[in-house]
């Protein structure tokens, strides 16, 4: 899991034909069904990491949702 993705963390290539996902020092692998840390950037975590409830790779599909919300529609999500 990345944990931690946002715009900033998005990179294109100068033919902007490839994409790759920086910042990775926060990848952890899942040892068993649940992750418990409260790790990320407010803006794009997941409710559940808010809450500090067991989150799974749900929660970085929610983050990967959230930039692509915030690249389409240039607000940045949670007003």
């Amino acid at each position: 899991m990345h944990r931690d993705l946002k715009p900033s963390k998005i990179l294109l290539t100068n033919n902007y034909k490839t994409v790759k996902i920086g910042g990775l020092n926060l990848i952890k692998k899942f040892k068993g069904n649940f992750l418990f840390s409260n790790l990320g950037t407010n803006r794009y975590k997941a409710p559940e990491i808010h809450e500090n409830s067991p989150y799974t790779k749900s929660a970085d599909i929610w983050s990967l949702a959230c930039t692509l919300l915030h690249l389409i529609t240039k607000e940045k999500p949670y007003f």
